[in-house]
């Protein structure tokens, strides 16, 4: 696994996670990017939980109008900074303790490093394959965030503090939904 973030200059918070599975690498990597994440029951029901209590302790009420909804959150809101056979990089950068995420876009990885806004985090997420004993692979992620001054840390350490216990089981997860995915899929 990588010691140090991708494409930050440091970073105040990080979590990893790793199983070991059978399996070719490029379809497990490629499994992490096309499962419906929300179909899982675990994922799901901490995404709509995230999504939804912010806007009861705020006393929001949901948008009439269906088309000025946001989209549910999942991995298709982040940016795929770069892509290897054996590793992928996505980015995302926001206030993500905002009740909508406080998302900002990011076209690519020249726009995400070149990204240093006061007030906003940059995270990076992690995706990586390598051999493992006895004919095995090893499935891992990390996540970085990286903070750019002490409001913004002390925000995210509120957040992190909440939501890390979920967080952490949703990417445990998503390698368990890939591992299973790429197992039930033919070889490339």
């Amino acid at each position: 696994m990588l010691r140090t973030p991708p494409y930050l200059p440091s970073f105040q918070f990080h979590e990893a996670h790793e199983l070991t599975c059978a399996g070719n690498p490029q379809q497990l990597l490629q499994a992490i990017l096309t499962q419906n994440l929300r179909q899982d029951p675990l994922i799901g029901f901490f995404m709509a939980l995230r999504e939804r209590v912010p806007g009861i302790f705020l006393r929001r009420k949901p948008p009439h109008n269906t088309a000025a909804a946001p989209s549910p959150f999942g991995l298709d809101n982040f940016t795929r900074l770069e892509t290897t056979p054996t590793h992928m990089t996505l980015g995302l950068v926001g206030r993500f303790w905002r009740p909508t995420f406080g998302l900002y876009p990011i076209a690519d990885l020249s726009a995400f490093k070149a990204f240093n806004t006061p007030g906003v985090a940059k995270l990076v997420l992690t995706f990586e394959v390598e051999p493992a004993p006895k004919h095995t692979i090893k499935l891992a992620t990390q996540t970085w965030v990286y903070c750019p001054d002490t409001a913004t840390r002390f925000k995210m350490q509120l957040y992190w503090a909440l939501i890390r216990p979920a967080s952490g089981l949703i990417r445990r997860r998503i390698l368990a939904l890939a591992a299973k995915q790429a197992r039930t899929t033919r070889p490339l």
